[in-house]
């Protein structure tokens, strides 16, 4: 068995939220029987980061879901020229800014930002149900935004304690993300036991 990270569409299943084709209890006692597993859920989005502790034909079984993006195992190797446009292309597919992303990053790198992000976006989860990507893209500008969707990125930005004196008419969601992130650099992540 191995620890691995993926990234994976979540299900709501009465009231909890799972990722898609993992095990769970009696929600989903038919899943795919990596355990034990960690998610961290993008906001209010149906998409986990989910670490699992994972044999090699679950992982074949897990990532052959076309809805399934898996990183590799060694998160320490950096993005190859090959697999740039794949990993951007992904991120991207998930409402998760890519274009960041160079040949000069790791795979831990890429993932913690990733983390980084959601971490954001649970603070964003607490103060409304509704999906900030409903209907909006990452080029959409906090000018086109709602009052009400701008007063709650900012009351998530305080909470974090992140400084958003940076935002103008057209900034896109993209770059507050990834501004956020850059502010809460040096910050402790662990999933499922892994620190990135």
């Amino acid at each position: 068995m191995a620890q691995r990270f993926y990234l994976i569409p979540i299900e709501t299943i009465g009231t909890t939220r799972l990722p898609k084709y993992l095990r769970h209890g009696r929600l989903r006692p038919d899943g795919i029987a990596a355990l034990p597993w960690s998610m961290k859920d993008f906001g209010n989005e149906d998409v986990g980061l989910v670490c699992a502790e994972i044999t090699d034909e679950q992982h074949t079984s897990l990532s052959s879901n076309i809805d399934v993006v898996s990183i590799p195992a060694n998160l320490d190797n950096s993005v190859s020229a090959i697999a740039l446009n794949v990993v951007r292309d992904a991120l991207e597919g998930l409402h998760i800014p890519g274009n960041w992303v160079t040949t000069s990053h790791t795979y831990r790198q890429v993932t913690r930002t990733v983390a980084l992000f959601f971490d954001f976006m649970q603070r964003v989860q607490g103060l409304t149900t509704e999906r900030l990507f409903s209907g909006r893209a990452l080029s959409a500008t906090w000018g086109s935004l709602p009052a009400g969707v701008k007063q709650v990125l900012r009351d998530a930005a305080t909470a974090g304690g992140l400084d958003y004196s940076f935002v103008t008419s057209s900034t896109t969601i993209r770059e507050i993300l990834l501004n956020f992130a850059g502010q809460w650099g040096s910050k402790t992540i662990l999933i499922g036991g892994v620190e990135l």
